[in-house]
């Protein structure tokens, strides 16, 4: 049997892929034993795949930022409905000038933030996995819940929308990273 190449030379193997016969040269171009073209397959398809995964990474990631985004953006809006409120009940107070108000704002925009994660708590908590158990359904039980979602959504709702903008800015990086690794892999 003759090299698949080098018709002129005696085969000594053959492709594991495919099964063409090959020549020692041919042969010991590459481990384990190829031709020239289920190499270069091989290679594309490869290549092919960490493209595709990259692809995958990149996409999760942009997910992630739409995601934290949409709840930044969200949070942003309810407090700007809790600024307006607030400013429109106080309006015709005569103890209290909008100015006053100004400080409040932020606490405003960082509540629904802080409601939010101490709901998720409280919901955790009815399953019996969370931080804050519930164990019956009273108008008191209901009314201490609000009131403890209240408080305790002005108080963690700083520390809640800090994190929230964290995230995000993770998020963007993490969307620029994998974007670059795609770029990489695709050449």
């Amino acid at each position: 049997m003759k090299c698949f190449n080098h018709e002129d030379r005696e085969a000594v193997a053959t492709c594991q892929h495919c099964g063409k016969a090959l020549c020692k040269a041919c042969a010991s171009k590459y481990t384990p034993c190829l031709c020239d073209e289920c190499f270069q397959a091989i290679q594309q398809e490869a290549h092919a795949q960490r493209v595709a995964a990259a692809e995958g990474h990149r996409q999760s990631r942009l997910e992630r930022l739409s995601f934290s985004s949409g709840d930044l953006i969200l949070n942003c809006v309810l407090g700007a409905i809790l600024t307006i409120l607030a400013a429109v009940a106080n309006a015709d107070n005569e103890y209290y000038s909008l100015l006053e108000l100004a400080p409040l704002a932020p606490l405003f925009f960082c509540f629904p933030a802080g409601w939010r994660l101490v709901s998720r708590w409280v919901r955790a908590g009815e399953e019996q996995m969370g931080i804050v158990h519930t164990y019956d359904e009273s108008v008191g039980s209901l009314i201490g819940g609000l009131l403890f979602k209240l408080a305790a959504g002005w108080f963690l709702g700083i520390p809640a929308f800090l994190f929230q903008v964290y995230k995000v800015l993770r998020a963007r990086k993490e969307v620029k990273t994998a974007e670059a690794e795609l770029m990489r892999v695709k050449q």
